[in-house]
């Protein structure tokens, strides 16, 4: 049996009970479906994204799964093209807060029919397209094979990751499970930031000083990435409030994780984690750089994190996936990788062909402007020159 409910951003209070007590019954239910990350999600978004709750409940009227669905309508050739978005994702891609290890929120042994029920639910609703960004793989499969007609469109991610388990059972030294070279770029780095004083690893322990490391975090973050050119990711209002209204709700719960790392001339970096199951998963960093490139502020703090975490107790350490530019580094330090995908679920009929042959007409006109701008010498293989 489904349950519906339209959420608004003042009303979600009365559901938080129900989504948190979901979430205490599923052991590897993932930091961003914690009820902090979703409450703060539904507060900032819900009023320009409407958002209706899924509930599915068992025969003895148990509560078994739960997920959220935000709803956009774009325009596609004069037709209304309607997307549904799987649990705190859709918003504008500039203020993004960014959803990984996405599923629907099941308990545990009741995945399948979860599934089943909200797949059947989804043949009846009005939509075009499901989303789903950042899904676990487990959750793209359950939904290509509960909805066997939809077409999917998939684009898989690799999600870097340390298990932590793994490093304790072989003696918990993370710098024996990386490469020599790695190994090496470490114990170089560690030894001359070790010069100017001691270093060490700072834990938020209450949410002011989360807080606190939260600006801090920014403003290196920011600094790093203005001086590439580039924006950042906590560049719009929006995006800031998010996070600070997060970090306030979810540190008491023990969702939320800052660590700074400290050396004889002041912070080396701050790294942003949520955390949820003994899942750490690195969100966003802010770091000191230097102008000697033999320091590597990056594999070291990432490398104290682990060590952290490792003492800590948790399971693992996920970097989450990146662009290959920026990502290279995660893989060094990793052991393992999970795959995230991004997805788009076509629903079969007369939409799905009418919007393939719009985008079929627009690739015909986008080549045919590009051999013009060939032909005339502006494209960029052309030999004319004036």
């Amino acid at each position: 049996m489904i349950e519906t409910r339209p959420i608004r951003p003042g009303h979600w209070a009365e559901d938080e009970g129900r989504w948190a007590a979901l979430f205490a019954a599923a052991p590897h239910a993932s930091p961003y479906l914690a009820p902090g990350w979703v409450r703060t999600f539904v507060e900032t978004f819900a009023d320009e994204l409407p958002t209706t709750q899924l509930v599915v409940r068992s025969g003895q009227d148990v509560v078994e799964g739960m997920c959220l669905f935000t709803h956009r309508v774009d325009h596609r050739a004069l037709v209304p093209l309607r997307r549904w978005y799987l649990n705190t994702a859709g918003e504008r891609g500039v203020d993004s807060v960014v959803v990984e290890h996405n599923a629907i929120l099941s308990a545990w042994g009741s995945e399948a029919r979860v599934y089943a029920e909200i797949a059947e639910f989804l043949e009846r609703a009005p939509l075009d397209e499901l989303v789903l960004l950042g899904a676990t793989e487990d959750a793209v499969l359950r939904f290509c094979e509960a909805l066997p007609l939809w077409r999917p469109q998939i684009e898989w991610r690799e999600s870097p990751y340390v298990d932590l388990e793994a490093i304790r059972a072989s003696g918990g030294d993370h710098l024996a499970a990386v490469s020599r070279n790695t190994r090496e770029q470490i114990r170089r780095s560690l030894r001359q930031y070790r010069e100017s004083g001691t270093l060490r690893v700072d834990e938020a322990g209450s949410v002011n000083e989360a807080l606190a490391m939260f600006d801090e975090m920014v403003v290196l973050h920011q600094a790093r990435w203005q001086r590439l050119g580039q924006s950042g990711g906590f560049a719009t209002d929006v995006r800031r409030k998010f996070h600070r209204n997060f970090v306030r709700r979810a540190h008491a719960d023990g969702h939320v994780l800052f660590l700074r790392v400290v050396d004889g001339e002041g912070t080396l970096g701050v790294l942003y984690n949520l955390v949820a199951n003994g899942h750490v998963c690195f969100y966003q960093s802010g770091l000191r750089y230097g102008t000697d490139s033999r320091l590597k502020p990056g594999l070291v703090a990432h490398h104290l994190a682990i060590a952290h975490c490792l003492t800590s107790g948790h399971r693992q350490y996920d970097f989450l996936p990146s662009a290959p530019s920026e990502g290279r580094y995660k893989l060094s330090l990793a052991t393992d990788s999970y795959r995230l995908g991004t997805v788009i679920l076509q629903r079969p009929g007369w939409r799905r062909r009418w919007f393939e042959w719009a985008r079929t007409i627009r690739r015909g006109l986008s080549a045919g402007r590009l051999n013009m701008d060939v032909r005339v010498g502006r494209g960029p293989s052309s030999t004319v020159s004036s």
